[in-house]
């Protein structure tokens, strides 16, 4: 890794002197046309096949991060559609490798997070405009999910150094999933003390006659829990959404008269609110479309 260090510095190096001379310099015509023809090849020549090469492209790429915002840029003023789409396909794999023999720790993910101008950064894939492309809605998901993970470690190692983590537990009636979950997910005006809602999460049914349900939770109650509650969340008869048709688009939006319906309409708005939030860290599903 040290070897690697060194690479990335003097490739990071050579890079700066080439943009430093002026943009018709013969030499730097050449070598970025050098540059571009290899990286087209590199990119094309990545496996995408189930079984990927691995270890090896994530290093070269991570090798290459001060290239890539030129890179990107190169390609736009070029209009090459394919080049963007493979840039795309391979940026997100490396940032999440989907692979079981690759080490978690070989993932960029938290390259994101490191501040721009810093030599292994790739907040610009978020902090610029026009790299806002790259990043698909499934890698921003697992972003958010990273995000979560890293503040819910630092703040159970603070509320429990000796590592006994037990989370929250939700009890859900099948026939009423609403009943006190205000309470149970420490909504505004229901629990005096804050909640943790990043610590993970298990679900306890209970049937019609109130007992609980056999089973352990391995996350499936808690993914079937998330669409049971917000359905009877979003329902048209709950009082709080409203149901907006355009042609073949059928989306859920907020009541007008809400506030009129429903006694706690701004709670529900929040709890709502809180199980969409839930959803995308947990990786539930959600049964409604939002305007």
């Amino acid at each position: 890794s040290e070897l690697l260090v060194r690479v990335h510095r003097a490739f990071k190096t050579l890079w700066q002197v080439c943009c430093a001379k002026p943009a018709d310099d013969v030499k730097r015509l050449s070598i970025t046309e050098l540059l571009w023809d290899a990286l087209q090849k590199w990119l094309h020549g990545v496996p995408l096949q189930d079984i990927w090469i691995g270890e090896d492209n994530i290093l070269v790429f991570w090798a290459l991060i001060p290239l890539w915002p030129h890179y990107l840029d190169h390609l736009e003023a070029k209009q090459a559609t394919e080049e963007k789409g493979r840039f795309q396909e391979i940026c997100n794999w490396v940032l999440w490798p989907n692979d079981p023999l690759i080490e978690s720790s070989y993932g960029l993910i938290g390259n994101l997070d490191i501040e721009d101008g810093e030599d292994i950064s790739l907040k610009f894939l978020f902090s610029e405009k026009r790299f806002q492309w790259v990043i698909t809605p499934a890698t921003k998901q697992r972003y958010l999910q990273y995000r979560v993970g890293k503040v819910a470690e630092a703040q159970a190692e603070v509320e429990d150094p000796n590592g006994e983590h037990p989370g929250l537990l939700l009890v859900i009636n099948r026939e009423s999933p609403l009943q006190d979950l205000c309470q149970q997910l420490g909504i505004s005006g229901y629990t005096p003390c804050p909640i943790n809602l990043i610590g993970g999460i298990s679900v306890h049914f209970h049937g019609v006659d109130g007992a609980a349900e056999d089973g352990i939770d391995e996350g499936g109650p808690w993914r079937e829990a998330i669409p049971l509650m917000l359905a009877e969340l979003t329902s048209l008869k709950h009082g709080l959404f409203q149901l907006r048709e355009d042609g073949e688009i059928r989306t859920v939006e907020p009541l007008w008269c809400a506030a009129n319906l429903v006694p706690d309409y701004q709670a529900q708005y929040e709890l709502c609110g809180m199980l969409i939030g839930m959803a995308l860290v947990y990786q539930a599903y959600a049964p409604a479309h939002f305007s």
